[in-house]
């Protein structure tokens, strides 16, 4: 399926990985951004003038590499020679997903290419039956999921999902007679939002949380109650916010963070303490984020970041030190971003980046030069972003950064040597805002674009001219125009949009409830609307250099880098007493998230589902807070978030955002190059469509 950890972990490294014997799928982004540094350095030798380097690019880049078993070159290396370590296989790829002996990947164009079997016609052609390197198979691909022998991909994050490959067993879920495999994607079915492909059925989420399943059901995979196959979807259950297929059994996180497991459990594959096979979802464990499965053993990532396994551990894959069957999870480790299980060995990848692995080894699969089994967990590679497994093989995409000299500088010297680094955090231009319901965005030519509903008149922004940061609340929206006054459009029924009278204002807030801020050029703040826990008494405040609003709390900045926050707080949003070095600050519902010069996060108040789980974030340059959820930049153009999964798990694929805007369900991003991007799963709020939005950039 694909994903997106909403919790403290980084979107871009999310993976899914399940099997046939050992099919696997993972789908993850990697945000390739070029970051510039000032270096200005001058040697003193005797009078002698030295040519040292000036301006340079740190520009990274994502490498995908390959290892394991290669005997249908599923590799990519042009061979069908094992690889028992790591080899390059392509440049610029953003998401990977590895089936049972082939692969496939997404690169930073939306292009999807894949390589290995083609039996099936799993690589988009009927011919040949085995391709060595990765050929184009497809355009605009948002999300992949790579099955036993088949693929499941969604185009423009448009809500149909594709399928094609083997169809034995109605995989493709074609509703057709005769059962035939297609190298040409089939419509499965429409407001899909995640999916995931198993050994030979698939699961998908649909845009209301429904989760639907079908393919082939003898073990009870589909989880209906039966075990008759079927060729069309049928709906399992409600409120589901991800999932992952395993080979033949199946995995549901529901949006309260409860596990659900359903199929085949002869080896303890399900984790429910038995082996005897569940038709029907039963109940696991509490507090997940994610959860990875693929034939005989599962992962899961709870929402602090440990990490727990159960099932078959024959060859110690299970991580723990032995090789005893677990039935129900044990806790493995601290600090994992992503895990992906193949068959026999594991993966998992920490907070920094660091890749381990470990299990059955005996045609390379685990990457470490050798073909000798590993009992525990094993650092092979950094800086990685993604994994995923197939059947005996692995693909991983790492970050590779190159300093590349612009331009040479020649000095004057004397005696010693001085430098100097000048980094620059990046400033969100609130070129775009996030509402509850509705979006707004800043043209070129400072005028607005607005789209999204319409009850109380919050688009009615056509007129607008001049407008240099927007701000939009639950059904009203403000703009701030370049003289320093204010326009607001909307519901005003408290008087959240009586902003006419302001003047000398340099930043606009508006809360997802009802009641308007704004920041006046003297660093004092006036405030319009609802007041009902006192989120407008901050009469005292001085020396303001930011602002944001809560459902009923307002947040300020100080010049001297502390915060101030004034109205509701039985959640503790208002513990910002003790922060300091703080360069920014956002509010959600019931909690305050602020961002720290050396570019880690703080965050007070509610945590109930995960959004103030910020204490490992690092290299942050900006922050955005949605109604319960908290999303960052980091200064390699990643895109990191918590809280709310259904909310943000859909973002996964942004790379060169210049711009965030969390909304009540929602997030908004804006791209260096002027277009916008939207992560929605939420029914309500569906018809945000900013595919055509061009805003301003600086």
């Amino acid at each position: 399926m694909h994903l997106r950890i909403g919790f403290p972990y980084k979107i871009l490294t999310a993976v899914a990985s399940f099997a046939l014997c050992f099919a696997g799928y993972a789908v993850t982004s990697y945000i390739l951004q070029q970051s510039t540094t000032n270096v200005n350095q001058t040697t003193h030798t005797s009078g002698s003038t030295v040519t040292t380097p000036g301006e340079y690019s740190s520009i990274s880049r994502s490498v995908l590499y390959a290892f394991g078993i290669n005997a249908m070159g599923q590799i990519g290396d042009g061979t069908t020679t094992d690889r028992p370590a790591p080899v390059e296989i392509m440049d610029g790829v953003k998401a990977v997903s590895a089936g049972y002996d082939f692969s496939l990947a997404i690169k930073h164009d939306d292009s999807l290419w894949g390589w290995g079997d083609n039996e099936h016609g799993q690589l988009g052609t009927s011919s040949p039956k085995i391709r060595t390197t990765p050929v184009r198979i497809l355009d605009n691909v948002s999300d992949v999921s790579a099955g036993g022998f088949f693929v499941l991909a969604m185009q423009e994050y448009n809500g149909t999902l594709l399928a094609w490959g083997q169809n034995n067993f109605g995989q493709l879920g074609e509703n057709i007679a005769v059962k035939k495999d297609s190298s040409k994607p089939v419509v499965v079915m429409d407001q899909v939002t995640t999916f995931s492909a198993g050994g030979f059925h698939g699961l998908a989420i649909k845009i209301d949380g429904s989760l639907w399943a079908w393919g082939w059901n003898f073990h009870g995979q589909l989880g209906n109650g039966t075990t008759e196959s079927s060729s069309t979807p049928v709906k399992v259950m409600d409120d589901v916010a991800y999932v992952s297929a395993g080979a033949i059994h199946s995995f549901a996180v529901k949006k309260d963070g409860s596990l659900w497991a359903w199929g085949y459990n002869y080896l303890g594959n399900l984790g429910d303490g038995t082996t005897e096979g569940k038709l029907k979802p039963v109940h696991i464990m509490d507090d997940v984020a994610i959860v990875y499965t693929h034939d005989d053993h599962t992962f899961a990532i709870k929402k602090d970041g440990t990490l727990w396994a159960w099932g078959e551990n024959e060859f110690g894959q299970l991580g723990d030190g032995g090789t005893a069957r677990k039935l129900s999870p044990v806790k493995i480790t601290d600090g994992i971003t992503a895990a992906s299980p193949g068959y026999g060995y594991s993966l998992f990848v920490t907070n920094n980046g660091d890749l381990f692995v470990w299990g059955d080894n005996e045609f390379g699969q685990l990457g470490n030069g050798t073909t000798e089994n590993v009992l525990l967990p094993l650092n092979i590679m950094n800086d990685v972003t993604a994994i995923s497994s197939g059947g005996l093989h692995n693909l991983v995409i790492v970050v590779i950064t190159d300093k590349v000299a612009t331009e040479n500088q020649q000095r004057e010297t004397t005696s010693d040597t001085t430098t100097t680094t000048t980094t620059t955090s990046r400033q969100l231009i609130h070129a775009l805002a996030a509402g509850s319901y509705h979006a707004v965005g800043i043209k070129p030519d400072g005028t607005v674009v607005a789209v999204g509903e319409n009850k109380e008149g919050q688009l009615n922004v056509s007129g607008w001219t001049d407008i240099i940061a927007v701000a939009a609340g639950s059904d009203f929206t403000l703009g701030l125009k370049s003289n320093g006054t204010v326009v607001s459009a909307g519901n005003n029924y408290d008087n959240q949009s009586n902003v006419s009278g302001w003047s000398n204002i340099v930043a606009i807030a508006a809360s997802k409830s009802w009641h308007s801020v704004g920041l006046k050029s003297d660093g004092t703040v006036v405030g319009t609307g609802d007041n009902y826990a006192g989120q407008l008494d901050f009469g005292g405040w001085s020396d303001i250099i930011a602002i944001d609003t809560g459902w009923g709390h307002t947040v300020g900045l100080k010049k001297d880098g502390t915060v101030v926050a004034v109205g509701q707080n039985q959640y503790g949003q208002l513990d910002v007493g003790g922060w300091t070095n703080i360069i920014a600050v956002a509010a959600g519902e019931g909690h305050t998230v602020g961002l720290k010069s050396d570019g880690t996060v703080v965050a007070a108040g509610w945590n109930f589902i995960g959004q103030a789980n910020v204490d490992d974030w690092k290299d942050v340059v900006a922050i955005t807070a949605g109604l319960n959820h908290t999303v960052g930049i980091t200064k390699d153009g990643m895109i990191i978030a918590a809280g709310f999964m259904d909310t943000q798990l859909n973002n996964r694929g942004w790379f060169d955002i210049i711009d965030i805007s969390g909304g009540e369900r929602y997030t908004l991003g804006l791209k260096a190059d002027g277009s916008v991007l939207v992560s929605v799963n939420d029914i309500n709020i569906i018809d945000i469509d900013v595919s055509g939005w061009k805003l301003k950039t600086s």
